[in-house]
């Protein structure tokens, strides 16, 4: 059973290289216990699979396999083949969680600020180490890419599953709203999230698929396309839009001004079919008039209230402590429902400055990797090209999300990381040279 489809007779006849196949075969062959660890880490993360089944969280099962790949990882790490070329990411990401420890300590609520920062920042972190150090070949890579795949299937067909026997559909703010299952997808909006961040992984991928992982891909299309559609989430409605914006000025930048304009009528058509409830939905983005409840006008209120509390403490006042200063100031106490004010108000704007670089440098890595493939078109060099342009995808999805959503702590980063280096290391074994006159 082949899972990505074979290299191009033109591209087998240019090299004497051993094309990679990616055969279930091929996986288990090139794949040891650390990998298989590693993609079984991701897959319980993703599919928090401890709190689905009791003896698993009676076991702590995600501890004890974190636990064992922090020694597993530190072997590999040691025994890993050097590159000549860095990343670049390890300064940035050494700054950005000691500077984060600061605020762990300097805080207006201790409690609060330990916790987010020992199981929401160190325990996070490890899942990009652990990715880094145990990933030394594409296969490896592979095996934890369709891990995190299939974690997604699993995420996504109870979302359809939940919209067609309406039994994760409740109403909530004057509409149904389709809600996840697990805790981390538990609101629509978090829902809505994971399903727009599958969006660039089966955009780029698709290509490379044979007809057997297509099928698996157009399957979670669907699933994406109802949980963002069913879950009523504005934030995932404006995402959306964001990102297909971004695909079309990346990939049509001289025509992208006349798609656009051919592309508007169709959507505005379109649009006309969609439930009452979701096109209203939808609509109040713009008009800001809800069926019920006022989201929009608590929004404004939390920026408000989010720009006062910064111009008090401009340096910040602690990781997670913005609801209890809030609280004190105002007698209100729900958090930001913005990532950059979320930054901003819990670490100040030196703070925001280090999020944002360590962000814009992931990227800049990514694009480092297009770079420097664009002349090859074997598979491996479309394998790892597909990544980094999903990885680029991802962030900049997470960055639209954060327009109306809180996800500083979240783990979305510190996987974005390490599938950034993780991919920067083997296309920098694997293609040494890849420009003769050393482009990058």
């Amino acid at each position: 059973m082949v899972w990505l489809k074979k290299p191009d007779r033109e591209y087998k006849m240019q090299t004497t290289a051993q094309p990679y196949f990616f055969t279930i075969k091929q996986l288990i062959k090139n794949n040891n216990i650390y990998s298989y660890l590693a993609g079984m880490y991701v897959f319980v993360w993703f599919t928090q699979i401890g709190k689905r089944i009791p003896f698993f969280d009676t076991i702590r099962l995600e501890f004890l396999l974190g636990a064992l790949l922090v020694i597993l990882s530190c072997v590999a790490l040691s025994k890993k083949q050097k590159i000549n070329r860095t990343s670049g990411m390890a300064p940035i990401v050494g700054m950005l969680i000691f500077y984060y420890g600061i605020f762990a300590f300097a805080t207006y609520d201790p409690v609060m600020s330990w916790h987010t920062y020992y199981n929401k920042v160190i325990k996070y972190a490890l899942l990009a180490f652990f990715i880094y150090a145990i990933i030394d070949n594409i296969h490896k890579l592979a095996f934890l890419l369709l891990c995190y795949f299939l974690a997604a299937l699993k995420s996504g067909q109870e979302g359809l599953l939940g919209w067609l026997t309406g039994n994760m559909v409740w109403e909530s703010q004057g509409i149904p709203r389709l809600h996840g299952s697990i805790d981390m997808y538990g609101h629509p909006n978090s829902f809505s999230g994971f399903a727009v961040c599958l969006l660039p992984f089966i955009y780029n991928f698709y290509p490379l698929a044979n007809k057997y992982f297509k099928l698996g891909l157009i399957f979670l299309g669907i699933c994406a396309a109802v949980i963002i559609l069913f879950t009523g989430s504005r934030t995932g409605y404006i995402a959306t839009v964001a990102f297909v914006l971004y695909v079309l000025l990346t990939t049509m930048r001289k025509n992208f001004l006349k798609f656009l304009f051919l592309l508007l009528p169709v959507i505005l058509v379109s649009v006309n079919f969609l439930p009452d409830d979701y096109k209203g939905r939808f609509e109040s983005i713009f008009t800001q008039e809800e069926k019920e409840g006022g989201s929009a006008n608590a929004r404004k209120q939390i920026l408000f209230d989010a720009v006062d509390v910064f111009l008090e403490h401009p340096m910040g006042v602690g990781l997670a402590a913005f609801p209890k200063v809030r609280g004190d100031m105002f007698g209100r106490t729900q958090d930001t429902h913005n990532l950059y004010m979320e930054v901003l108000t819990n670490t100040g704007f030196i703070g925001l400055g280090l999020f944002l670089t360590f962000v814009i440098t992931m990227i800049k890595c990514n694009q480092r990797v297009l770079r420097s493939l664009e002349k090859n078109t074997g598979f491996e060099a479309r394998f790892l090209s597909a990544l980094a342009a999903s990885v680029i995808g991802y962030l900049y999805a997470r960055l639209f999300l954060g327009l109306f959503g809180m996800d500083m702590y979240e783990i979305y980063w510190w996987f974005a990381l390490g599938l950034t280096t993780a991919n920067f290391y083997l296309v920098n074994k694997l293609f040494p040279n890849p420009h003769p006159e050393g482009r990058t």
